[in-house]
């Protein structure tokens, strides 16, 4: 084995045991770090859903408080106006003590009951003039307690109006006083939504039963129509609640919604899913931080105790892969076992390189040999072959075949047809040098090859043992012949590769020419 190939191995052994350990920590780690995430996530998701409902309910039963105190003063002045309606002092007075006592109105208006104005503070430049909105109208025929939903007044202003029939001792009517609440300036129901204690980008806007927007932290949000708002339409259809969705802006919000009891009007208070989170990532980002020195000490030591494991393991696989040599009986008995499995694997490597060096030398024979003859076989013909191309080797080749080989086999039987070739193998060794090599490469057909032999001398080999063969007895079949091709490299071939083809092709024609001869190829630098 290379050193590329052990370094391999020892990394792929490390690997397994460090993959196994680390991904089960992992799985564990990142099961454990999910659900606990996944469990806060949906705790904060929940709180402040929970919390943001019950924010806008306090807000909406605040915006109800204020709407009936804000009749209460109305009902309280009505009271006071009617005994001197007629007298536009008293009436200026009312108005300004009733718009400058706590400010809950930014203005106030007293009209007759012809539609008159006959008072106003701050001073609106309308007194004197005759009203023909449509409110005016509800107020006149209505002769009721009224809050108006937003409108646009013919001062420009858009702003919501409550009003309050005036009557006499008798009950005649005499006609209204109403405060205002400017909704795109500084007022009480500003104050009420906006005064809250968020410290995130959470925000309160209230609407009315048109979907119009009559508070919002962004000013110019105020006196927009709302139409595809999952909270708003809720709202509208008479529900409350709370819930996760995406606003008519496209942010992800968690939003709590309430009705506003006397009036329908909506109160939302809502908060980013983004901020909400925003402290779960920081504190799962902090943890990992505060774990990763842990994680990377657990590592280590994994890379130390899988290195323990494996360096042993490591060792008996080399040993393994080199058992037919008497080194590694001894490296196997000294490596350390200790662990009950190393212990096992070692003992069975024992056991097995003591019978491996018995029977490899008898396989490592069996695989280059031919079992009759001895001879190397037609495996180990290719092979050296392949190993003169490397050297670039010249040489020659002989192929013999016995000649009438099929009669002896017909005529004494298989066993003497096997005598036979073991005679003709052990002649072809006796004339062999110990640098040639010979083979036998099917049937009754031999190969010598005869490293660095020229032309010449190939021819006299094999005319040597085609006489010493015809000259010799075999019993029971007598004297036998053969035929023989010689072929040499370069002179006869331009390639090692066809140097077989072309010694069978030589020993072919010593058959058609009567056989018991010896034919060699003709020199191909001629041709």
């Amino acid at each position: 084995m290379t050193a590329q190939r052990k370094q391999r191995a020892l990394l792929t052994i490390r690997f397994l045991i460090v993959l196994l350990s680390v991904a089960s920590i992992l799985v564990v780690a990142i099961s454990v770090l999910g659900l606990s995430f996944h469990s806060q996530r949906e705790i904060l998701i929940n709180g402040a859903l929970n919390y943001n409902y019950a924010y806008a309910t306090k807000m909406a039963s605040s915006i109800d408080d204020f709407l009936l105190a804000a009749q209460n003063k109305l009902r309280f002045s009505a009271r006071a106006i009617s005994q001197n309606f007629s007298d536009r002092s008293t009436l200026e007075r009312e108005a300004s003590r009733l718009r400058e006592q706590d400010n809950s109105f930014n203005s106030v208006v007293i009209v007759d009951d012809e539609s008159e104005v006959l008072a106003t503070n701050p001073e609106l430049g309308i007194t004197g003039r005759r009203l023909t909105s449509e409110n005016n109208r509800i107020l006149q025929e209505g002769r009721t307690p009224f809050i108006s939903a937003p409108f646009m007044a013919t001062t420009g202003r858009l702003l919501i109006s409550i009003s309050q029939p005036v009557f006499n001792d008798n009950d005649r009517y005499l006609g209204y006083i109403s405060g205002t609440i400017y909704l795109e300036q500084p007022s009480i129901l500003n104050r009420i939504l906006a005064d809250h204690f968020y410290r995130d980008d959470s925000y309160v806007y209230a609407f009315d039963t048109t979907r119009r927007i009559i508070y919002h932290p962004d000013p110019t949000r105020i006196g927009e129509v709302v139409e595809t708002n999952d909270a708003i339409n809720s709202t509208v259809a008479g529900k409350d609640g709370a819930q996760r969705l995406v606003n008519s802006v496209g942010v992800d919000m968690l939003a709590g919604f309430a009705i506003v009891p006397d009036l329908g009007w909506g109160v939302v208070a809502q908060s980013p899913t983004r901020s909400v989170l925003q402290p779960l990532k920081e504190l799962n980002a902090r943890l990992f931080y505060y774990s990763l020195p842990l994680l990377i000490l657990v590592a280590g030591l994994i890379w130390l105790f899988s290195s323990l494991i494996s360096r042993p393991l490591t060792r008996l696989a080399d040993c393994a892969e080199s058992l037919s040599e008497n080194r590694s009986i001894e490296q196997i008995r000294t490596t350390p076992a200790w662990y009950f499995e190393l212990a096992r694997l070692r003992e069975a490597l024992l056991l097995g390189a003591t019978l491996a060096n018995e029977h490899i030398g008898k396989l490592r024979h069996d695989v280059r040999t031919d079992g009759l003859t001895g001879l190397l076989n037609r495996r180990e013909f290719d092979r050296t072959l392949e190993a003169w191309r490397g050297v670039k080797y010249q040489g020659s080749l002989i192929t013999l075949d016995i000649d009438h080989f099929k009669q002896i086999n017909d005529t004494y039987g298989h066993d003497v047809g096997d005598t036979v070739l073991q005679q003709v193998a052990r002649m072809i060794r006796s004339f062999s040098r110990d640098a040639d090599k010979t083979f036998r490469i099917g049937g009754e057909e031999f190969a010598i090859l005869l490293a660095e032999t020229g032309p010449s001398a190939a021819h006299e080999i094999a005319e040597r043992l085609r006489r010493e063969i015809e000259s010799t007895t075999i019993a029971p079949a007598g004297r036998i012949t053969v035929s023989l091709g010689v072929a040499h490299w370069p002179t006869h071939v331009t390639e090692l590769s066809k140097l077989p083809k072309q010694a069978d092709l030589m020993l072919y024609a010593a058959k058609r020419n009567g056989r018991n001869r010896v034919e060699m190829a003709p020199d191909a630098t001629r041709s």
